[in-house]
């Protein structure tokens, strides 16, 4: 069935049907969405903010500000479900947490989530262009 897609005129079918749609509504249906951010960081930026933070610090802000928004929405989250992926590299900080202990009911949920986050996080870390997610893409 799905190889019948497979090529650039399916795939634009697909896109062209759920014009309207936000990309999570045709992922996941319409069922609420797994908190996840994507924090990209280049070194340049790290660099350039005047507290001079470590790699280190910056992820464990980051993840901190995760944790606290997740514990703020949701007192009785579970922390174990939290998962963070590194892709890091000598020019920038990547990393991609999520938990799947929690779920937001639509696309403005996360939009808020994301929100909190930022105001958690220093004034150097707060640009849209380094953090993401399935909301803002």
């Amino acid at each position: 069935m799905f190889a019948s897609y497979l090529n650039e005129d399916g795939i634009e079918a697909i896109l062209a049907d759920r014009e309207d749609h936000s990309l999570h509504e045709f992922i996941d249906g319409d069922k609420p969405l797994h908190p996840i951010i994507d924090f990209d960081l280049p070194v340049e930026t790290l660099n350039a903010i005047t507290s001079k933070l470590s790699d280190k610090q910056v992820k464990n802000l980051l993840c901190c500000a995760f944790r606290d928004t997740c514990l703020e929405i949701s007192p009785k989250w579970d922390k174990k479900t939290m998962t963070i992926a590194k892709s890091s590299n000598a020019k920038k900080i990547s990393l991609h947490i999520s938990t799947f202990g929690m779920r937001l009911p639509n696309v403005a949920q996360v939009m808020m989530f994301t929100e909190l986050i930022y105001k958690k996080l220093l004034e150097g870390l707060q640009g849209k262009d380094i953090i993401n997610n399935i909301a803002n893409k």
